[in-house]
């Protein structure tokens, strides 16, 4: 189980959509398992092999965490609307709530839990570090595969290393924002706890979420409505256009045919 454990690390900020991803490729989730990616050996900290590999795993997390990023962004503003609409915003937010440390309740926040169940990956005690989460990232690129590069000398390698830590930047700051609306969904959610209103929060949000889909087809019914009426509406101009050209062609040749039989 060393793999299983190695997986609960990525999963749990959720670079484990790469190995789901990968599964889909793959389709063997057996073979994945079989892996231990502990034993994947980096590269050399001081080789330009390390930091390609680096580079391509900070792209697929900075890609990961983006995605994650706006889903807690969405859950927050959700969970502020509901207690807005049972008129607990202002309390809940002067109630001090403390939210523990537990990779339970993140994979929960996260919306991983359920996967994690699934494939009888036990979480970890403690949610991983960031450099832990990198190196995770790089052993999934060395067991996927990748393209090498070639570089023209120390500068060049120099220059590629500037850039990978620019990316490493972002990706940092995105992984901050995303903890922040984390514990801002979970300070909000285990207050509904503690009022009896986490069973009313899911179903009014389940409610919202039909609504807005019903909102959708809508605009989109309504999107082929108009796009039906211009289509006619082009269709009767270009019939007109053409019955005015006959109607000018046949004047055209009556007035020919006048003039020339009159002619003085």
């Amino acid at each position: 189980m060393k793999a299983a454990c190695c997986l609960v690390i990525l999963c749990l900020f959720p670079i484990t959509l790469i190995a789901s991803e990968a599964n889909e490729v793959v389709k063997d989730e057996a073979v994945i398992a079989e892996v231990k990616f502990e034993d994947i050996q980096l590269p050399k900290t001081n080789s330009s092999e390390y930091w390609v590999v680096r580079s391509e795993a900070i792209g697929d997390l900075t890609r990961l965490l983006t995605k994650k990023r706006a889903e807690m962004k969405q859950k927050r503003q959700m969970l502020s609307d509901f207690l807005l609409k049972i008129g607990k915003a202002e309390e809940m937010s002067s109630a001090k709530i403390e939210v523990p440390d537990d990779p339970n309740l993140y994979a929960m926040a996260l919306g991983i839990l359920d996967g994690l169940e699934q494939r009888d990956i036990p979480l970890p005690k403690n949610l991983p570090t960031w450099e832990e989460l990198v190196e995770f990232a790089m052993r999934f690129v060395l067991y996927e595969g990748f393209v090498p590069m070639e570089f023209d000398g120390d500068e060049d390698v120099q220059k590629f290393i500037d850039v990978c830590k620019k990316k490493e930047e972002y990706a940092q700051k995105v992984r901050k924002d995303m903890r922040a609306y984390v514990n801002d969904c979970l300070k909000m959610w285990i207050y509904l706890g503690t009022i009896d209103q986490q069973s009313a929060c899911k179903e009014w949000a389940v409610e919202m979420k039909l609504n807005a889909e019903k909102e959708r087809a809508a605009e989109r019914a309504a999107a082929v409505q108009e796009r039906r009426t211009a289509a006619l509406a082009r269709q009767e101009e270009e019939r007109q256009k053409k019955f005015a050209d006959a109607e000018n062609r046949r004047q055209a040749r009556w007035n020919n045919r006048y003039t020339s039989d009159y002619r003085w």
